[in-house]
């Protein structure tokens, strides 16, 4: 941030400080809940996999996949990984 907009790392540290605090105020205020960011967090990973595959963008969207798994609970469980190996 700091080399994008010319500002010094602790003024880039500073505002992304504020935003975060201002994201989390936001989150209280509405009182979401973690389902409800969840979904709509899904949503918007599934809205970058679309563009990716738009924009010939594999690696994006193959993270926007992984962390769509990741939020869903459908990663496959390593100790699950590890018994099978052993058999």
């Amino acid at each position: 941030m700091a080399e994008i907009y010319g500002i010094s790392r602790r003024q880039a540290r500073r505002i992304t400080a504020k935003a975060m605090d201002l994201i989390v105020k936001d989150f209280d205020e509405i009182n979401i809940e973690r389902p409800q960011m969840v979904a709509k967090l899904i949503v918007t990973l599934e809205q970058g996999m679309q563009k990716g595959l738009l924009h010939n963008q594999s690696s994006g969207v193959a993270t926007c996949a992984k962390q769509i798994i990741s939020l869903a609970g459908l990663a496959a469980d390593s100790s699950y990984k590890n018994r099978v190996r052993k058999i």
